[in-house]
Order: C-alpha cells, then structure tokens, then sequence
C-alpha cells in the first residue's frame, strides 16, 4: 500500500511533464472575414472554444453591412416574426443552437435549450460589432463596457425599442385585459431586461473561466475596448477598432504596450482602411472646418450622430468663429449622460444649441397653432427640449434653435444636418440657404451600392441650391478625389500605424491573426517574418 501511494504521486507529477496534455483554443469566425483574397469590413462574429477550461464566448454579434446591404436597404429590414429564419438563411449570424430569442424560436418551432455559451464579449457600440444583440436571447451573458452601455441605452430608449440592445420585447407574450380576455403583451407589459454584465477598463473579469482584461483604446466612439485573455493556448489579444490619431491616442499606446509586455501568443488585429491612404487627427478636423466656415453664410455639417469626438472637434470649430453648433434632440440625450466627461461639450455652453426641427404637422414655433397641440407631434422623451430658453442670441445656457432662427440668422450657425438625402432636402427648402452658403461632408464617402446612391441624391440637392462645388480632393490627402467637399478622420489605423504596430512585437512569440479588412493581400504584406494565420469565414482555426 506504501509503494502505491508513492507510485500515484510521482505519477501525479511526474505524468504531466512525460506526457504533457495538449493545450489549444479553437476560433470560429463567422462575421470580420472572408477568404484568402477578400475579408470582411465589420459584422465581426468570432466564436472561442476553450474546452481545457470549459469556457466558449462570442466577440461581438455585428451586423455584416456589406452582406446585409446586398439584400436590405435603410430602413428596411426582415419582419420580425421571419427575423430569424431570414438570417439563418441568409448566414446573416452564427448558427449556434440556443443562441436566438425564445419567441422567435418558439415562433418557427424550435425548442428552446440552455444558454449556449459563458458569454458575448462587445468591443464597442458600432452595429457592425453589436447590431445581432436584438435577435439573442435575453438570459444570455453579455459583456459590454459601462460607456459603452450608456450609449447603447440611449439608443435603444430614442429608437422606440425598435434597437432591442439592452432590454428586450417579448413578442407572443400573451396575458389578460382588464376585461379578461386574452391579448398579446406589448410595451412594458413585455418588456424583460437583458443578463447585462457591466466590466471597467483595467478592472479583471470573467468570462466563464477565463481571466479577461480591458483596456481602453481610440476609436470614434468612447466605450472602445481592446483586451488581454488568458486561455489554454496562453495569452491572447483582441484589438477591436483602434487609431492613433483620435483625442485618446494614448490608451491606444497603452494597449498595445500591455499586448508586447504581456507576450501574448496570438493577436487579433482590425485593419480596416487600408486600401487607400488616410490622415489627419481630430484637432486637425477642428481646424479644417474652422477656416472652410469662416466667410459662409449658412455652414452646415453632416457626421456620424454618435461620434461625440467628431461633434467636439465641431464645436470648437464653431466656437472658433463665435457661431453655435446645432445638435439633434437625441445628441443632446447622450451629451446630458455624458455631462462633460472625455472633454465632450456640456449642454448649457455658450456655443452649443439643440435644434428643434418642424415634426408631424409642423406646427411647432408657429404663432398661428396653440403650441400645446405642437407637443403632440413630438416623443415623450423629446418635449423636455422644447422647453428650454428660446435662441436669442448665443448664451451660456441650455438653449433650442428653430429652422426659423436658423433661416433668418444663417451666418450665426454651424448645423448638424440630418443623415439622409430626404431630410437635407426639406430642411434646405425650409432655410432657403443664401448665397455663399456651404455643405461639409464629415464622414465617409459611400463604399456600398445603397450608400453610393443615396451621396449621388445628397449632390442633387445640393446642385438644387446651387451649392455643390463638384469632386474636390480630399481635405488631408489631395492624391485622394472626392465627390465633395469632405473634412473627415476615419476611427482606424492608416498604413503606416499598422506596419508600426506589428513591428512593436516579437515575430517569434506572437502570431497575427488579421480580421475586420477588406483586402487580405494589403494586410499580410506588413508580416515581414510570416507569423499570421488568413482567418477564414467558417473555418475552425485551433491554437496551440
């Protein structure tokens, strides 16, 4: 019995080191990739199978806007009782059993089992990263940073509930009326919150039983997170969408000098533009805008609704040249969450507006209609603006702008426009804008064949008021010809960041693994030692 118990503990210790188990981790990636030739720019889907520890996760449930755009145009989108059996036709998201909502399931005769997986890991709050939230059930794990979640929230609440993001609408809920008889639940009566689990940057967490590490980095919105995971097959790490040239390049540097210090094995890499040159930070942006709005009469911007680093740079444009900046009621939401942090402007500045626009019956600011019959045609959650001081003149306090202030004060404003070809068009027949008047682009030109079409409707109407300048080259890099005039910084690496990012780390320690791109041969030419892996869209990838 001695020589037994001897013989069990050497083997216990001894058995590791002769027969040493196979460590590895197997990735799925769904959504972020392509083929050899051609990736995928956005819609990121990567499953994570880490059987040593008994952990399997998502990063991120994004919308594939390429494949999606094929098929669907704004606002457009598949009813919601095929919601479900479209996109598994369509191989819109992942097929994992269990993973969608129980009434859509139930709905097309599936059964619903347990939760699939420990967890659903969000980068950030772009559709392209999160966009499949509203078709997951609600009792599954996700992980989503507190900022991050905030705007999710709001955009969600602003939408209607039509962004299911974190909450969720049961839709065959069915319950008793005061009359009691049976109806389907709506609104409230359905509502059933999501497993929501808030993490911090810098603060470990788990997912199932691995050990995960956030860490704040740029992009163009502020919950953007890269992360350091510890797994069976070692360390790895996740970029999410990075730059360098935003108001926060330092947690950027921060990041990727925790990735080479921590000697991660293997790391995912987003390089999403790098087929045609790009420059230019956000002060630049600020500066640009500035001197190109100096003599306008009318100026006027478009730009992405929830960059709130683009609308500062916009701001201080404007305040540059003592005009306010005029913002939607739902940018005024998120600037009151925010109040002030990340340096985003407050809403009681001077130099800061929320613009009013004409809604329903358009009486709203019209002498001739009680304006109490005006509060009908707006939102719940909109009413509390209309409340606000009258514009009179630019002052430190929480003010709203009409079309009429704008029509009649034109050269006092920098205006947000409305993000589509309709709205431009109604809001400039309104303002009638004068001569000298000028339009900014302040985001990307359309890559896709809907967002192609609707720029070639934005130029009509511009040509309409005799305010198009025709192809213009690109404010930062003049090699570049644009449509129009554009002043505009993308949220990720240019070439040269990339080529200096991978340098920083050992090619024999780390190997890439490059997602989010969409031309494959630009991304694998900054390997100089042949240490990536070409993820493929449904493949199993195993690292050991």
């Amino acid at each position: 019995m001695y020589l037994f118990n001897i013989y069990s503990i050497v083997v216990k210790f001894i058995k590791p080191f002769c027969f040493p188990r196979t460590m590895s981790l197997k990735v799925i990636p769904y959504g972020g990739v392509g083929d050899t030739l051609f990736g995928e720019l956005g819609g990121v889907q990567l499953l994570f199978i880490d059987d040593e520890q008994n952990t399997r996760f998502m990063l991120d449930i994004g919308q594939r806007p390429d494949h999606t755009n094929d098929y669907y145009g704004f606002p457009f989108r598949a009813p919601r009782h095929r919601a479900l059996p479209i996109s598994e036709f369509l191989g819109s998201y992942p097929p994992i059993e269990n993973l969608y909502r129980h009434d859509y399931m139930e709905r097309n005769g599936k059964k619903v089992g347990p939760v699939p997986l420990d967890g659903i890991l969000i980068t950030h709050e772009h559709f392209d990263h999160m966009g499949g939230l509203p078709l997951v059930r609600y009792d599954q794990p996700i992980f989503v940073n507190e900022k991050s979640l905030l705007q999710m929230y709001i955009w969600q609440y602003v939408g209607g509930g039509i962004n299911e993001f974190v909450d969720l609408y049961e839709r065959s809920m069915v319950g008793m009326s005061v009359s009691g008889e049976e109806k389907i639940l709506k609104g409230i009566e359905s509502f059933i919150p999501r497993n929501i689990k808030r993490f911090r940057p810098e603060e470990p967490f788990k997912i199932g039983n691995l050990d995960v590490m956030a860490y704040r980095v740029d992009h163009s919105v502020p919950g953007a997170c890269g992360f350091i995971i510890d797994t069976s097959a070692g360390k790895i790490g996740i970029s999410g969408d990075i730059r360098y040239r935003g108001r926060r390049p330092e947690t950027t540097e921060r990041f990727i000098d925790k990735c080479v210090e921590e000697k991660v094995r293997y790391m995912f890499l987003e390089g999403s533009l790098l087929h045609f040159p790009h420059s230019g930070t956000e002060t630049d942006i600020a500066q640009a805008v500035a001197e190109v709005i100096k003599h306008a009469t009318l100026a006027t911007i478009s730009y992405p609704v929830r960059d709130f680093d683009r609308l500062t740079s916009l701001y201080n444009a404007a305040k540059h040249n003592k005009r306010m900046l005029t913002i939607s009621m739902d940018q005024a939401l998120y600037l009151k969450a925010y109040n002030g942090s990340d340096g985003f402007p407050k809403l009681d500045w001077k130099y800061i507006g929320v613009y009013i626009p004409p809604m329903g019956n358009g009486f709203f600011d019209d002498p001739r209609y009680p304006q109490e019959l005006a509060r009908e045609d707006y939102k719940m959650w909109q009413r509390p603006f209309l409340d606000k001081g009258e514009w009179i003149q630019h002052e430190g306090k929480i003010q709203r702008v009409t079309i009429n202030d704008i029509k009649n004060y034109q050269d006092q404003f920098l205006m947000t426009l409305p993000g589509n070809s309709s709205l431009m068009l109604s809001t400039y027949e309104y303002i009638r804008p004068r001569p000298g008047s000028k339009y900014i682009r302040s985001n990307p030109q359309g890559w896709t064949k809907g967002m192609e079409l609707e720029d070639e409707k934005k130029i009509n109407v511009l040509k309409d008021f005799t305010m198009y300048e025709g192809p213009q080259p690109d404010f930062f890099e003049p090699t570049e010809k644009r449509d129009h005039l554009q002043i505009h910084i993308t949220g990720h690496m240019n070439t040269q960041e990339v080529q200096r990012t991978i340098d920083r780390f050992d090619p024999d320690i780390t190997t890439f693994y490059p997602y989010h791109t969409l031309q494959l041969d630009l991304f694998t030419r900054f390997f100089k030692y042949g240490n990536y892996v070409t993820p493929i869209r449904g493949q199993i990838m195993e690292l050991k």
